[in-house]
């Protein structure tokens, strides 16, 4: 039975969804490399993560688009960018992988700067925007760069809802085969996606071989750097998506239900508090009350025995006798802490 070369929808969306699961997966892996390294490094490398990240799919985009006809995501779910021209399938040009180079590594970096920026504007402009009445009727007042400002803050959520409109309608044509374009920026290309075919693998084996043979040993360890550096972010995304997974609020309500479904077996009995010392003072029968002023507890903390005091009274007690007033167990400043009630 013949294939389609044509790829589902769902094939094109999980290789989309694998693109946009290496960025996070990138700054988590950085995140905890420069947690883990001292400060004295040469550059902090997460404030330049963007810029780091970009770089690393500038090169492994390159290799796969001149290698495999394809993006990295592409490849891993078996697909091929060709041209779609009078309607037929042509090989891509050095122009079409230039431009699928652009759209790929280079526009998401552009696109996530905007954004950020967006979100700067409109929180230094918070109260501003909240003005809209007053601003629309001051327009004329306000100096040019300002108003471009406002404009953008104002008017990017919408370009924005425009655009991903504009994509939904390319998916739903591609869905029910209106279109051969899974996106706007593919029809602009005029470049499709399609399946690798057998005689495709046969063809990239034997380029390898032949490039293996006749490539210098700098080309052979770039290459085999590449091939690291994939295996290392497809790991890296589904760790982070197992982390995400693990420590997402539905999966955490599940397992404390399902801890409190055992706590019969497994929970820990209450310590005991501390006996009072016979020379200590005495516990006031109202739990509210400090045992050193018999008045209700101000800026309430406890010592090291667990007694809850004033906090100006204990201070002062344990500065002049090192020691809990009750149980006269030994303590010191530094070991009192305040009990902050929400």
């Amino acid at each position: 039975m013949l294939v389609s070369e044509t790829p589902t929808i769902f094939e094109l969306s999980m290789s989309a969804g694998l693109s946009h699961g290496l960025k996070p997966a990138f700054e988590y892996l950085l995140n905890s490399l420069s947690e883990n390294t001292a400060s004295t490094t040469v550059f902090n490398a997460t404030v330049w993560k963007d810029e780091l990240y970009t770089t690393l799919i500038l090169l492994l985009e390159r290799y796969y688009l001149s290698t495999y006809e394809g993006t990295f995501a592409d490849n891993f779910y078996g697909l091929k960018r060709e041209r779609f021209v009078n309607n037929q399938q042509q090989p891509m040009r050095p122009q079409d992988k230039a431009s699928t180079l652009f759209l790929v590594a280079l526009l998401p970096y552009f696109t996530d700067k905007l954004v950020k920026f967006h979100a700067k504007i409109t929180q230094e402009n918070a109260s501003f925007l909240q003005q809209h009445d007053e601003i629309e009727n001051r327009n004329s007042a306000l100096r040019l760069d300002t108003f471009l400002t406002l404009a953008f803050a104002k008017g990017f959520p919408y370009a924005r809802a425009l655009l991903d409109s504009y994509l939904l309608g390319f998916q739903l044509l591609f869905m029910f085969n209106k279109t051969r374009y899974y996106s706007p920026l593919l029809w602009m290309q005029g470049i499709i996606i399609s399946r690798l075919t057998a005689d495709d693998y046969r063809n990239f084996s034997t380029a390898e071989e032949l490039s293996h043979k006749t490539s210098t040993f700098l080309s052979r360890m770039s290459s085999k750097f590449l091939r690291f550096l994939r295996t290392m972010l497809i790991a890296s995304a589904l760790g982070f998506k197992l982390l995400e997974w693990y420590y997402s609020p539905e999966n955490i309500s599940q397992r404390e239900s399902n801890n409190g479904a055992n706590a019969g077996h497994n929970a820990v009995p209450t310590p005991l508090p501390p006996r009072p010392s016979p020379r200590g003072v005495d516990v006031p029968p109202n739990p509210m009350l400090c045992p050193l002023c018999h008045e209700v507890r101000k800026n309430p903390a406890v010592a090291s025995s667990g007694f809850a005091f004033c906090f100006s009274c204990i201070q002062q007690y344990v500065s002049e006798h090192n020691e809990c007033p009750v149980t006269c167990i030994p303590c010191n400043v530094k070991q009192i802490r305040r009990i902050y009630q929400a």
